[in-house]
């Protein structure tokens, strides 16, 4: 069963959501904003499809939906908590080549971060909801075993915040 759904519909304009099942009573954020995730709207998960509400701009028309569930070795779906200024530490059980994470509690910008723009830590940063270009700063280190974030920065470490995450090798 899918952890995640990145969801957009091809027949108007809407945005890019992300409808996930790791971040508890925050089922749905969506890009390019930097809003807060909420749970309104959120579909039910199948284990191969998604049931959206009759409300829901996706119970009608047409949509691309890309799931993600966990594969071992390979992806990963996931939740960590901020640390702030202190080192937080996720064990995806590889090293990622391709991370996503967003400040669920926060307005904070999508960040995407990869092992092809540069192959050394700290990786800089790109936006899924900024025109800016990469950014260091955000003290994200790629590990053999997950990845770590040492910067107090919004988009990565606030003390308590809740982040999602997908990481892919």
């Amino acid at each position: 069963t899918p952890k995640l759904a990145i969801v957009k519909k091809t027949n108007s304009t809407s945005d890019w959501f992300w409808y996930n099942t790791v971040v508890p009573g925050k089922g749905r954020g969506y890009f390019p904003s930097a809003g807060v995730f909420d749970n309104s709207g959120v579909p039910t998960f199948g284990a191969t499809d998604l049931s959206f509400q009759d409300s829901d701009p996706f119970s009608s028309g047409s949509a691309v939906v890309y799931f993600f569930a966990d594969v071992a070795g390979a992806q990963q779906v996931g939740v960590y908590t901020g640390q702030g200024t202190s080192t937080a530490t996720v064990n995806t059980g590889f090293s990622p080549r391709f991370l996503i994470i967003k400040n669920t509690d926060g307005t904070n910008s999508w960040v995407v971060f990869d092992s092809s723009r540069q192959t050394s830590n700290p990786r800089e940063a790109l936006f899924l909801d900024a025109s800016a270009g990469q950014a260091g700063g955000y003290g994200l280190n790629f590990l053999s075993t997950g990845f770590e974030v040492t910067a107090n920065v919004g988009e990565v470490n606030t003390l308590n915040d809740v982040y999602t995450y997908l990481a892919i090798a």
